[in-house]
């Protein structure tokens, strides 16, 4: 039976000693911890390249707070609605605040809703990017 010191508590053990068996269920909780441990971090990990890859795959915000992406959603939702509708999409030339700018005939503009500074903006835009219409 050989003899030697525990490096832990400087106590002789044995070949037979209980003393073997505590120090192997230290040596088991510590094999345990570590495998937690590194789940751990491959957990922490996966979070962390999800959470990068999620704002990778996030549009940049625009001034209005809609992300590309739910702004180019909206227009999608807003060509199946108008689907039906073309002509009239195709005719609005602008919008400034609640004033539109529709064209009625071939060079007829109107000016409909919003204040009267909205309607000056849509008139003066109008005027300058198609100055062969006539706006009423």
């Amino acid at each position: 039976v050989s003899v030697r010191k525990c490096k832990k508590c400087d106590t002789l053990i044995g070949a037979k000693d209980k003393h073997y068996t505590l120090i192997d269920s230290i040596k088991a909780e510590r094999r345990e911890s570590d495998r937690a441990a590194k789940k751990e971090l491959a957990r922490i990990k996966a979070a962390a390249t999800k959470n990068e890859t999620k704002q990778q795959n996030a549009s940049s915000t625009d001034e209005t707070g809609f992300t590309e992406k739910k702004l180019s959603r909206f227009e999608e939702m807003q060509q199946l609605l108008f689907a039906d509708e073309t002509e009239f999409t195709e005719k609005i030339l602008s919008r400034y605040g609640n004033a539109t700018a529709q064209l009625i005939d071939d060079n007829l503009v109107q000016i409909v809703g919003g204040t009267e500074e909205e309607q000056a903006t849509c008139v003066k835009w109008v005027k300058e990017k198609h100055p062969e219409y006539q706006i009423i």
